[in-house]
Order: structure tokens, then sequence, then C-alpha cells
């Protein structure tokens, strides 16, 4: 049996250490199929943004919650709820990472 890599298990072990101490909302989504707008901004309130896909769709976007790291990695959970025909058709959870680096000029 081979051995696991020391860099691998240091690896993973970083990336479950960094999801279990994000800081944001593991509650279930509000949003159920088949709500519609109202319904759904009475229960999450207003959205931070609002796009129509490529299918002609209305997707709104909640924010779920920031965590960020020591070394300035940024992560946001958003929540994307898609209405077709004015009510809710899809929603899902993402996490989209930002790293923030720092720069020094010489004087």
């Amino acid at each position: 049996m081979k051995r696991p890599n020391i860099w691998t298990i240091l690896a993973v072990t970083s990336l479950l250490s960094a999801c279990a101490s994000a800081e944001w909302s593991t509650e279930p989504t509000p949003a159920r199929y088949g709500m519609t707008k109202s319904q759904v901004r009475e229960a999450m309130g207003s959205p931070y943004r609002m796009e129509t896909d490529a299918q002609g769709n209305e997707v709104w976007y909640f924010e779920r919650g920031i965590s960020t790291d020591d070394d300035g990695t940024e992560r946001t959970k958003e929540l994307s709820v898609t209405f077709m025909f004015g009510r809710v058709s899809g929603f899902s959870d993402t996490v989209t990472t930002t790293r923030t680096t720092t720069t020094t000029s010489p004087n």
C-alpha cells in the first residue's frame, strides 16, 4: 500500500479547517420551488444583485456570508435563486474565492 504524501495530507487538512471556520450561514435556504418573487423577497429580503441568464430567466443573488483566512484569502458564499415565469425554478449555493495580495514599491 502506498503511503500518503505529507503535502497532500497538509493540503487536505488546511482545506477542511478553512471550511470549518467559515463565518457564513449554514441554515437551509428559505427559498422553495414554486415560490413567487414576492414570497422570496418576504422570506429572504432584497437581493444584492439581479441578472437575466442565457435562457432569459431572472436570477436573484443573496449574500450568505464572508470569511477571510489569515493569508488574505476571502470566501464569499452566495445563494442564487432562479425564476421561470415568475416562480422559483431553481436555487444553489456557490462560494467565490478571492486572494488578496499586497505589494510595496521601493521609495
